[in-house]
């Protein structure tokens, strides 16, 4: 199975949604077949989540870190920075 792993002092905001789970578009097209990918998410300390964030799945967010509302997390987010838009990118580091 997946898991979801949250570190201390994390605030997330309201409707926010994090994926372990999702179909992979890519091979339904292709062959028509639904296909699920999977993979953990991870979340560091002393991390802000603003409203209406997606975290897709496989994604880790590092420590010190705050993602700006309505972004979409598809990947990896490093230690000591901002990250926002869609998809989620590092606008300042720390």
């Amino acid at each position: 199975g997946t898991s979801v792993s949250i570190g201390s002092d994390v605030s997330i905001g309201h409707n926010v949604k994090i994926y372990t789970s999702q179909i992979d578009t890519h091979t339904m097209i292709i062959s028509g077949v639904k296909k699920s990918l999977l993979g953990d998410v991870t979340i560091g300390d002393n991390v802000l989540i603003g409203a209406n964030v997606f975290i897709m799945p496989g994604v880790s967010i590092g420590s010190n870190v705050v993602i700006g509302a309505n972004s979409v997390v598809t990947s990896d987010v490093e230690d000591n920075c901002v990250a926002a838009g869609i998809p989620c990118k590092v606008v300042k580091w720390f």
